[in-house]
């Protein structure tokens, strides 16, 4: 998530991250445990990074790609918002949007 380096992820990546760490965690554990490394403990931002690498430190340059496109897909229905004005209802619709985006990384 290199070019998210200093901005808040949107939800919908957030959430594909979190969920394919929830579905792939023996494996995602283990790898983490051999770096010593537990992913529990750190700070929302630093999870999310430590998944990423996880996901792409292996991968050639048109994988990777293809990871960002996925993770940064935004879900139908979810425009994509330039402007961080924040309100409850926008950030309402961003979580929900998340819930329904949350398995479908695969």
């Amino acid at each position: 998530m290199a070019a998210l380096a200093g901005v808040r992820a949107p939800y919908w990546t957030a959430a594909r991250l979190t969920a394919t760490a929830r579905r792939e965690w023996p494996t995602f554990d283990g790898w983490c445990a051999s770096r010593n490394v537990d992913p529990l403990v750190l700070d929302i931002d630093r999870f999310l990074n430590l998944v990423y690498f996880w996901l792409t430190h292996n991968a050639d340059e048109r994988r990777r790609r293809e990871i960002d496109r996925q993770l940064e897909r935004v879900p139908p229905g979810q425009e994509a918002v330039e402007d961080s004005t924040w309100s409850a209802e926008s950030e309402m619709a961003a979580f929900q949007a998340a819930a329904r985006a949350s398995s479908s990384v695969g």
